[in-house]
């Protein structure tokens, strides 16, 4: 075994452990030390994936590995400082903005995410011979008015789970498992369960969290759920369910497993670094000015901006943004190695700066809300979709917000 995949394995079990068994208030740098375990952990197999054939798998790099390997003694070193020099945090409910919304307002939400839904479904039966598609065909129609539903559904999810109130939480959950079942997007249903978890686990104070056997056991089940999830969907589009698919289910899951999210996350990272695979950086100037300008409601067709250049000359046998994206790997293409890991260094202080500064509440909610995007799901991503996903969740809280305080204006001006 090389030096560097020993060295990334003693890491990755030593923070690991931190993580479990180091008393911690859990906070916005947990959530992002848990995103470096989850999608740097491929590195512990010593291969990926490299979309030639479906068992074709290629040894890691050592270049990404010293990458892992930096990752990771950055994040141990910041969270060793917080947790002995910062621990007496304040829990979340303390920080964030008071908004006890009224039972109706819920009830209204819902009712406008249900008729969009069902708007969203109809028009789509009316294109489609069935609802239970592939996801790619799927998602090719009424983008927009899925959109219009599925975010405030994750927006009021989280507004439940700030106000306390278990059963629109659970509606919520409810609204996204209908788009796990029909759309197969896995994502909204897994951001709006690490709110919920990162919720409880702050709640509980300071302590370690393989004490939250709770948690930890709830969290094993979705996670096994949503690994398994895609073989078993795949088999019933296909109508292949068998006693050999059942007999075969074990292989299938391996497989699956060898192309998770985080294989195909550092997969794409790896490939940059292996080939060199370069943008020019004036493009990133491109980028930013686009996402400085306003766009549509909701999103803009900002197909242009995403960093998918890369699939014509790594992956030409795959669809474009079959297996996402990468963040690291589209730093890497504009900035090359010394800006990934300035980059790498400078985001994981802005974490423990958020996660450790006195912040003004609002502004801390606005965090709050994002927080799974920005703090771990942001690996699989380009910027352009991160910055996009964020400002679909603010546009609805700040709309939320807008409405409840003319709400409560008007009522105090009617007493």
């Amino acid at each position: 075994m090389p030096l560097e995949r020993v060295l990334f394995s003693a890491l990755f079990l030593f923070l690991t452990l931190s993580l479990l068994i180091i008393r911690h208030r859990f906070d916005f740098f947990s959530l992002y030390s848990i995103g470096i375990l989850f999608y740097f952990s491929p590195l512990l197999f010593g291969e990926l994936p490299d979309y030639q054939g479906r068992y074709s798998f290629i040894s890691i790099s050592k270049e990404t590995y010293y990458f892992g390997i930096f990752s990771l003694c950055f994040t141990v070193l910041l969270f060793y400082v917080k947790a002995f020099f910062f621990s007496r945090q304040p829990a979340f409910n303390a920080q964030i903005f008071p908004l006890n919304l009224p039972h109706i307002y819920f009830l209204i939400f819902y009712l406008t995410i249900i008729i969009l839904l069902l708007a969203n479904l109809f028009l789509i039966s009316e294109q489609m011979e069935s609802l239970f598609v592939e996801k790619r065909m799927m998602m090719s129609h009424n983008n927009r008015l899925y959109n219009l539903w599925v975010y405030p559904t994750i927006v009021v999810g989280t507004l439940a789970i700030m106000s306390g109130k278990s059963f629109y939480f659970l509606f919520a959950l409810t609204l996204l498992a209908v788009d796990l079942l029909l759309f197969g997007m896995r994502v909204h249903i897994s951001l709006l369960l690490i709110i919920y978890w990162m919720f409880e686990l702050n709640k509980n104070g300071e302590g370690r969290i393989i004490d939250q056997k709770k948690s930890l056991f709830e969290f094993s089940l979705i996670f096994v759920f949503l690994l398994i999830y895609k073989s078993l969907s795949l088999a019933f589009l296909n109508n292949s369910f068998s006693m050999e698919f059942l007999l075969q289910l074990d292989e299938t899951i391996f497989y699956w497993f060898k192309r998770f999210e985080s294989f195909n996350v550092m997969a794409i990272l790896d490939s940059h670094l292996i080939y060199e695979h370069r943008t020019e950086p004036l493009k990133f100037l491109d980028l930013l000015a686009a996402l400085l300008i306003p766009g549509e409601i909701m999103g803009q067709n900002g197909a242009s901006l995403r960093h998918y250049n890369h699939f014509a000359s790594l992956y030409p046998n795959l669809p474009v943004g079959a297996v996402g994206s990468s963040f690291y790997a589209e730093i890497y293409a504009y900035f090359g190695i010394p800006g990934m890991y300035l980059v790498g260094a400078l985001f994981a202080l802005l974490v423990f700066f958020i996660s450790t500064a006195k912040l003004h509440k609002f502004l801390f909610s606005c965090i709050f809300v994002i927080a799974p995007v920005l703090l771990f799901y942001f690996h699989r991503n380009d910027i352009y979709f991160i910055v996009l996903m964020s400002e679909r969740l603010l546009k609805v809280f700040l709309f939320i917000l807008l409405i409840n305080y003319l709400m409560t204006k008007i009522n105090w001006k009617s007493a």
